[in-house]
């Protein structure tokens, strides 16, 4: 090769190298934008299909658009936004992503949302101050903090906050409602007649906010024939009344003392096209939720029932409801009944349960169980009806089933928590709280619920001692139930000074204090040579508000002991 060839070659590579560059160049910004755009076709997918609570869809779509445009505050956002529907405390870590991208002020509010939703209640808390030093003080804040106010069982301060969120303008609607709420939890009955008063006042406005307060005023269990039927006239004359409106006016109308059954059943036909089975379906279901079983039976033959499934389960909830088992019984186990093995089981358990055929009734349970198992929505079918009938255990066995879901996970353990609690099983309360802790290491109350369980039951005390103290050392305010799981802790561990020191300093009317927090108290008084301070706290506590274990304490603080 000449020189000049060698140089002309050598301009070439250099023509060449410097267009790849600049093609590399080009590439990059492209690519950005195909992603970006692909994101945005994504989040709208995302959007519809929640809109359309296709919500395993929707967090595909959300997926999808998360994996091409991660760092776009919308795409975040609404990944956050579907799991809220599904797993609000899987969503949280979404919204403080979505805010720290926007610093957004509706996105730290649905964050603190979120939390509330979630039972984090600590997220909640610390986000509020957030919200508070950036001005953020509007109707919703202060709902928010009544929310977190009344989960430590202050009302006055919940009441002094919904009072400041009704003030502001424009009022969250949400704030209504909560502030009628918990008028309704007051021992006052000047401040349950204000509360009344006010849901009245706003059921006669003719908007949407009248319309939710006269559903409201519907569902109140203390309402006379009289209130019924002002209620009913104003549902009936409302402009924004649905069917469901008018038949709400119509269930109002089976509850006067002067009901005529036949009548108010041809008034309901008014609303539904008896041709279509769909529509003959939901009035049989309508007239079972007002306990007309029997014009359930007249309304749907057995015939027609057996042609359809929803109309043979309306059918069979009805007999159900008139305890017809062994015909139950029979006619679920018809070669052409149309039902899943789901159903079959569920039911059969039922009438070997009515019938008297207990173990037979169990182990058909857990074949129901067993048939649901991969299905989350039979699952809480399966709570709902046994949680109904009073059937705890069976709501159990569905319940642990449904933690194996990670989106059911966190409100199948607080369905649990309060199964447990009712029936004071403490051991039960410590196996739900152990498995919570372990899912949720990071979540305060958690861990400081677990650690109080295990205190109660005086089971690993010295762990359960660390994590008392690393809850109340990273606690953002000084809460008093924290306190009182430490001070248990070291009552447990024969520290009994340093117990009375945690709780002595703080400022509390103990008289006004849950039960398990002043037997606990008297306990730790007791044991520092206080008999008579710790007889005077136990006064008026009643036994049946306490775990069998925080009774076992009180008894410790009596002076037979």
């Amino acid at each position: 090769m000449t020189p000049e060839s060698k140089k002309r070659f050598t301009w070439v590579l250099v023509l060449l190298a410097l267009g790849a560059v600049a093609a590399g160049l080009a590439v990059g910004p492209l690519l950005r934008a195909y992603h970006q755009y692909t994101a945005r076709q994504e989040v709208a997918q995302a959007r519809m299909l929640l809109g359309q609570r296709d919500y395993e869809g929707a967090l595909e779509a959300a997926r999808r658009a998360y994996g091409a445009d991660p760092l776009s505050p919308d795409v975040v956002r609404t990944v956050a936004q579907v799991y809220r529907e599904i797993d609000p405390a899987k969503a949280e870590s979404f919204w403080e992503k979505t805010f720290e991208l926007s610093d957004d002020n509706s996105d730290l509010g649905n964050w603190v949302s979120t939390a509330l939703m979630a039972g984090d209640f600590d997220t909640a808390r610390k986000q509020l101050e957030t919200m508070a030093a950036r001005g953020q003080t509007d109707s919703a804040y202060y709902y928010y903090l009544g929310r977190v106010q009344l989960h430590d069982q202050d009302l006055t301060g919940a009441l002094v906050s919904a009072r400041k969120a009704l003030a502001q303008e424009p009022a969250d609607e949400r704030a209504h409602f909560f502030f009628v709420q918990l008028t309704q939890l007051s021992d006052d009955p000047a401040l349950r007649e204000e509360g009344m008063d006010y849901l009245w006042r706003l059921a006669r406005q003719r908007d949407q906010l009248g319309l939710r307060s006269l559903r409201n005023l519907a569902n109140f269990s203390e309402n006379t024939d009289g209130d019924r039927l002002q209620i009913i006239r104003m549902l009936e004359e409302h402009p924004l009344a649905t069917r469901e409106d008018r038949l709400l006016a119509l269930r109002l109308s089976y509850q006067l003392s002067t009901a005529n059954a036949a009548s108010n059943l041809e008034k309901a036909k008014r609303y539904f096209d008896l041709t279509n089975p769909l529509d003959l379906a939901r009035l049989g279901r309508w007239l079972n939720q007002q306990g007309r079983y029997q014009q359930t039976l007249e309304l749907i033959p057995a015939d027609e029932a057996f042609a359809r499934k929803d109309l043979f389960l309306v059918r069979l909830d009805a007999m159900a409801q008139l305890g017809q088992w062994s015909l139950i019984g029979q006619v679920i186990q018809r070669p052409n009944a149309p039902v899943d093995d789901f159903l079959k089981y569920l039911f059969l358990s039922r009438v070997y349960f009515e019938t008297g055929r207990q173990a037979e009734g169990e182990i058909t349970w857990d074949r129901a169980v067993l048939e649901a198992s991969r299905d989350q929505d039979e699952l809480w079918y399966l709570v709902n009806y046994a949680l109904q009938l009073d059937f705890k255990s069976e709501a159990a066995k569905a319940l642990w089933r449904l933690t194996e879901f990670p989106a059911q996970k966190r409100r199948a353990c607080e369905q649990l928590l309060k199964l447990y609690q009712l029936e004071h099983d403490t051991a039960g309360m410590q196996k739900v709280l152990r498995f919570m802790a372990e899912s949720y290491p990071d979540n305060l109350s958690v861990l400081n619920d677990w650690a109080y369980v295990n205190l109660l039951l005086d089971d690993q005390v010295q762990l359960s001692l660390k994590t008392a103290q690393k809850v109340v050392r990273e606690s953002p305010k000084p809460y008093l139930a924290r306190y009182m799981t430490l001070a248990l802790a070291e009552f447990r561990m024969g520290e009994f000074e340093q117990a009375l020191d945690t709780l002595r300093p703080l400022e509390v009317n103990w008289l006004e204090m849950p039960a398990k927090w002043r037997v606990i108290y008297a306990a730790i008084l007791r044991a520092n040579g206080y008999t008579s301070d710790a007889v005077r706290l136990l006064r008026g506590v009643n036994p049946a508000d306490l775990l069998p274990e925080e009774l076992a304490l009180a008894r410790v603080s009596s002076p037979a002991s």
